[in-house]
């Protein structure tokens, strides 16, 4: 770029060469020459090389979230989250741990991985304002059995979808800008609290057993009726709310897994609902005395707490349904 500056000077100044022109008049050309590449440099290789010497080194880049088949999350108590053949457990129990919320980890964690860091503190002192020190979220992330990585999670920033973040080893403190990890891993109950998941179009035959007292109905065409020597009708609407709680259906706690204090096996209340590649089965035992009943599934040995008006949606006797 010099080189071409330098011969339009001399096009453009015709009436001199090299040879005649006076030292000062030289001087000046070689001055303008070199602002003019100064100044480009400064504009592109210089510029680009302090802007990359300001950039702060993300200490999650190495960390693959496909990859990550454990997770310890500490705060108020610890929570390991493994992956196994079936998805992952909290705490390798029996508990699956929540699809949603392990879905939204890892794709915050991977976009983490990718995303700019703002330095806002290298004061140790600082962090308790950014809540990045042991009053935040601690996360270690594991991959085949080995430590890839750990943070702070520390207060969400003012635009609410960044994070400020910590290695707990230094005394700096980040802005993981665009990445909220705070709403991702501050959870209080890592456990699935989904009953069912299905579709309700699906379902085409419903029983409600509630003691000794039962009957089933079946669906013909658009139209509910009870399998009895009458075929009595019954109302489309009032059955199919029972059935969409029967096909989706989610526990607002999980309790202590005391069989006894639950009542479930006096069958007060049984529903089944069967159809296309279905067969879901509740049994709703006693109230805990907070508004909620104890429930489970057929299919599983995990108590739920399902709310008062589900449990009351699906008690229904017969001749409340036509």
């Amino acid at each position: 770029m010099i080189y071409n500056f330098f011969c339009c000077f001399l096009v453009l100044r015709p009436s001199f060469s090299v040879n005649f022109m006076n030292r000062k008049t030289l001087y000046l050309a070689v001055a303008l020459v070199a602002l003019v590449g100064l100044a480009f440099a400064y504009q592109g290789p210089i510029k680009k090389w302090q802007e990359n010497l300001s950039k702060q080194k993300n200490f999650l880049a190495k960390i693959d979230a496909e990859k990550i088949d454990k997770i310890v999350v500490a705060k108020n108590g610890e929570t390991v989250l493994e992956k196994g053949s079936a998805g992952w457990l909290v705490g390798g129990s029996k508990f699956k741990a929540n699809k949603l919320a392990m879905e939204e980890v890892l794709d915050k964690l991977s976009k983490a991985a990718a995303a700019e860091l703002e330095l806002v503190s290298a004061n140790k002192q600082k962090k308790a304002d950014f809540k990045t020190d042991s009053s935040g979220i601690t996360v270690k992330f594991y991959q085949a059995g080995k430590e890839a990585g750990k943070l702070v999670i520390g207060k969400v920033a003012a635009d609410y979808q960044s994070s400020y973040i910590a290695n707990p080893d230094t005394d700096n403190t980040y802005l993981l800008k665009g990445v909220n990890l705070t709403y991702a891993l501050d959870k209080t109950d890592w456990r699935e609290r989904t009953i069912f998941a299905g579709e309700a179009t699906k379902l085409t035959k419903l029983r409600i057993q509630q003691g000794k007292v039962q009957f089933t109905a079946s669906k013909v065409g658009e139209k509910w009726a009870v399998e009895d020597a009458k075929k009595t009708p019954l109302n489309k609407e009032k059955v199919e709310k029972i059935t969409a709680l029967m096909a989706n259906l989610t526990a607002v706690e999980i309790p202590a897994q005391d069989f006894k204090a639950a009542g479930l096996e006096k069958n007060q209340l049984i529903v089944e609902a069967t159809g296309e590649g279905v067969k879901n089965t509740l049994m709703v035992g006693n109230d805990n005395g907070k508004g909620m009943f104890y429930a489970k599934s057929g299919d599983s040995d995990i108590i739920y707490l399902i709310s008062k008006a589900d449990r009351d949606e699906l008690n229904k006797k017969q001749e409340q349904l036509k």
